[in-house]
C-alpha cells in the first residue's frame, strides 16, 4: 500500500536555519530535509540501504520565514525493481494563519545499494489502492520515461556540433555588461561523518545544499543583492562520494534572461591520492528580489571566450525547453494544439495520459441517458463540457479490446464519422503515434468541407489493471491545414479498459470507458443537435462492441 510508505515530519524554522539578512529559510537546508525524508520513505519500502539517484525539476513557489512551521511528507508512488519514485510535498503554516501554504513538490528517484557480495537488491512492489494512488502509480512510469528523455535531450544539446559554427568575437561585449568569468565561484569541502548517512555515503541533500550555497555566491556576484532560488533542474547523481572524500564545487552564471538567471553548478570528488571524478551537476534558476519580493531586472552578461559563449547559447536553449515543458504540464485551457518536437514528445505523451486519467477519476460526471446497456455521462470540468460513455463487454479481456483499439486503422469500421486514418509517424514503437484523421463534416456552420484532426495517440498496456489509449491534438509542420477541410482539435479524449467480474452471474469481461473533453469545434455540433450527438455516441459504442465480439470470435476460430 502507498499509505504504508508515508513519512511525515514537522519543523519550526529557527534562526540558525535562516538567511540572516532576510530571515528566510535557507533553501539548501530545505533541500537537505527533503532528501532525508525521501530517503526514510524509500528505505521503509525497500528494507535495504538506498541512495539518491536524481531529482526532477523542482520549483519553489514561496519562501518560508523564521518562526513558521513546515510540514514535509514523503511516500512511494511506484517501485521499479531496484529503484523507486518518491514524492515529497512541503507546506508551511504561520502561528497567526490557520491556512497551510504549498511550498513545493518534488519527485526523487532512489536506488537500492548492492549487498556485500555486489548483488542487486530488489524492491517489493507498491500496491496502489485508491484511485489517486492508481493514477500516480501509472504516471510514475510516464515520469520515468520523461526524465530519461529530457536527460538525453540535454546530453544531445551539450554534444551539438552546430555551436561550433556560431560566430564569436570579444568585441561584441557591450559597455556595462558583466563578464561571465566574474561570477565564477569555487568551494572545497571534505566529507565528514555528519555529512554522510548511516551507510557512510554523502547525503544527496547535503550535496544539493552545498551546490545551492556555491550557486548563490555566483548569483550574488552578478546581481549584488540577496538572490532567491526559484528552481533546480537536471539534478543527477552520477557517482557516490564517501566520508573522507574531498568535494570541489564550481559554479558560474551561464546567462541572464531579463529577471532571472541560470547558474550552472558542477561537483567533483576525489580521495587523497585518487583520481578526480564528476559526481553531480545541476542548473539553478535565481531571481534578484526587491523589497516586496518581486524580481528585479538583471544586468546583462557577456562572454569573453568561445566556451562561455557556447554556455550562454545552451542556457538560452535550456530555458526554452523548461518553459515549454512547464507550459505543457500546467495547461488546462486555451491553446492546446502544441507543436510537437524531438524535445517535447515525452512531455506531451505524459500530459496526454495524465489528462485522460484525471478525467476518468473525476466524481462530477452525471448519468444523462442509457441506451441498450450503454451509459452516457456528462460533466463540466475546467469550464469545458466532457462526455463519458461506459459499457461492459462480456467474456472479452481488456487486453483483447486493447489490441483491437490500438490498431488505429480499424476505427473507420465502427466510427462512421471517420472515413480515413493515416499513421504519419511512430514516435515510440507500439506506443506513441502521430495520426491524421479525416472525418465527415461535424460542424453545422460549413456543410461543404470535411473535418480533419492531427493527434498524438498514446497507447499504454503497462498500467496496473488498466489499458489506455489517449488522444490530444498536436501541430506537425509537415501537415499544414488543408483548404478542403476544417482543422479540428481535441484537448483530451480516449479509452480506458478495465477488467470486471459480475459475481452474481459469474461473468468476467472488459469495462470500456470512452471520454471526450469537448472543444469548441465539437461542442458546436453538440449544441445544434444534442439528441443526435447522444445517439451518435451510443451508436458508435454499439458498433464498437459488435466489432470487438466479431474480431475476438474470428481470432478464436483461427486458433
Amino acid at each position: 500500500m502507498v499509505a504504508a510508505t508515508l513519512i511525515e515530519t514537522n519543523k519550526i524554522i529557527e534562526l540558525s536555519e535562516c538567511n540572516l539578512e532576510t530571515r528566510c529559510l535557507l533553501t539548501g537546508t530545505l533541500l537537505k530535509w527533503m532528501d532525508i525524508i525521501a530517503c526514510l520513505a524509500a528505505e521503509k519500502q525497500a528494507n535495504v540501504p538506498c541512495v539518491t539517484a536524481s531529482v526532477d525539476d523542482l520549483q519553489i513557489t514561496r519562501t518560508v520565514t523564521l518562526g513558521q512551521v513546515i510540514t514535509l511528507k514523503a511516500w512511494i508512488n511506484r517501485a521499479f525493481n531496484t529503484s523507486m519514485e518518491v514524492e515529497v510535498s512541503v507546506s508551511s503554516e504561520d502561528i497567526n494563519d490557520i491556512e497551510k501554504h504549498h511550498i513545493c513538490n518534488a519527485f526523487f528517484t532512489f536506488v537500492t545499494q548492492a549487498d556485500c557480495d555486489g548483488k542487486k537488491q530488489f524492491v517489493k512492489p507498491v500496491l496502489p489502492i485508491t484511485e489517486e494512488e492508481k493514477i500516480q502509480y501509472t504516471l510514475a512510469n510516464e515520469r520515468k520515461r520523461m526524465r530519461l528523455d529530457y536527460r538525453a535531450s540535454l546530453k544531445k544539446m551539450k554534444e551539438d556540433d552546430s555551436y561550433d559554427d556560431q560566430d564569436f568575437s570579444v568585441e561584441s561585449k557591450a559597455e556595462g555588461d558583466t563578464s561571465v568569468e566574474s561570477t565564477f565561484c569555487e568551494c572545497v569541502d571534505i566529507i565528514l561523518p555528519q555529512h554522510a548517512n548511516h551507510h557512510q555515503t554523502t547525503f544527496g541533500g547535503q550535496l544539493m545544499a552545498w551546490m545551492e550555497s556555491t550557486g548563490t555566491i555566483s548569483a550574488r556576484r552578478l546581481c549584488h543583492n540577496h538572490p532567491r532560488l526559484l528552481a533546480i533542474d537536471e539534478v543527477f547523481f552520477r557517482a557516490p562520494s564517501k566520508v573522507g572524500d574531498r568535494i570541489v564545487i564550481k559554479s558560474q552564471v551561464n546567462n541572464t534572461f531579463d529577471k532571472s538567471m541560470e547558474v550552472g553548478v558542477r561537483v567533483d570528488a576525489y580521495a587523497v591520492g585518487g583520481l578526480t571524478r564528476h559526481i553531480q551537476s545541476a542548473y539553478l534558476t535565481f531571481i534578484s528580489p526587491d523589497q516586496n519580493g518581486n524580481p528585479k531586472a538583471l544586468p546583462n552578461i557577456s562572454a569573453t571566450d568561445k566556451e562561455s559563449h557556447f554556455r550562454m547559447l545552451r542556457a538560452a536553449a535550456r530555458k526554452e525547453m523548461r518553459q515549454e515543458r512547464r507550459a505543457i504540464l500546467s495547461s488546462n485551457n486555451g491553446n492546446f494544439s502544441v507543436p510537437i518536437t524531438n524535445y517535447n514528445q515525452k512531455v506531451l505523451s505524459y500530459k496526454n495520459i495524465s489528462s485522460l486519467m484525471e478525467l476518468h477519476s473525476s466524481q462530477v460526471f452525471k448519468l444523462k441517458i442509457k441506451i441498450d446497456s450503454i451509459l452516457l455521462y456528462q460533466a463540466k470540468i475546467n469550464d469545458m463540457l466532457s462526455i463519458k460513455v461506459e459499457c461492459d463487454i462480456d467474456n472479452v479481456s481488456p487486453l483483447q479490446v486493447y489490441d483491437i483499439l490500438s490498431d488505429h486503422s480499424q476505427r473507420r469500421f465502427w466510427d462512421l464519422s471517420v472515413f480515413d486514418i493515416r499513421i504519419v509517424k511512430e514516435l515510440r514503437k507500439n506506443e506513441d503515434y502521430i495520426l491524421h484523421y479525416f472525418m465527415h463534416n461535424l460542424s453545422p456552420r460549413d456543410k461543404v468541407k470535411g473535418d480533419d484532426f492531427v493527434v498524438l495517440a498514446s497507447t499504454r498496456k503497462d498500467l496496473r489493471d488498466k489499458y489506455m489509449i489517449a488522444y490530444r491534438s498536436v501541430i506537425v509542420d509537415d501537415i499544414p491545414a488543408l483548404p478542403e477541410y476544417n482543422r479540428g482539435e481535441t484537448r483530451c479524449s480516449g479509452f480506458i479498459l478495465e477488467p470486471f467480474h459480475n459475481v452474481a452471474s459469474n461473468v468476467k469481461g472488459c469495462k470500456l470507458t470512452y471520454i471526450n473533453q469537448l472543444t469548441v469545434h465539437i461542442y458546436e455540433y453538440l449544441k445544434h443537435d444534442l439528441k443526435g450527438a447522444t445517439d451518435s455516441f451510443a451508436k458508435r459504442a454499439i458498433a464498437l462492441k459488435e466489432l470487438i465480439k466479431k474480431t475476438v470470435a474470428d481470432n478464436d476460430g483461427k486458433k
